[in-house]
């Protein structure tokens, strides 16, 4: 994945992404190629030790949440989540 395909979806500038990518990489959770074809472009890749990371961060994300909402029906969480949703839609 390219960095210019990180910040548009997240809404943050390039230079914040760089400095957010720099610190994954000197953590070893990202590596940086340069792409072959188009010498202005920096390919990133999840390292294994990211992608272990991601999948506990996953894992424990999904504990949180399903205890966060457990009192809640599933026909109320999806109309909770479509109103985040369009809200997150609104403000870009």
């Amino acid at each position: 994945m390219s960095h210019d395909r990180c910040y548009a979806p997240a809404a943050l500038s390039a230079s914040i992404i760089t400095r957010l990518v720099d610190g994954l990489v000197d953590d070893t959770l990202m590596h940086r190629k340069a792409d072959g074809r188009d010498r202005r472009r920096v390919i990133i890749h999840i390292t294994p030790r990211g992608r272990a990371l991601q999948r506990r961060m996953s894992e424990a994300i999904a504990s949180e949440r399903d205890a966060i909402f457990a009192d809640v029906g599933e026909l109320q969480l999806g109309q909770l989540l479509d109103s985040l949703d369009e809200l997150v839609s609104a403000l870009r």
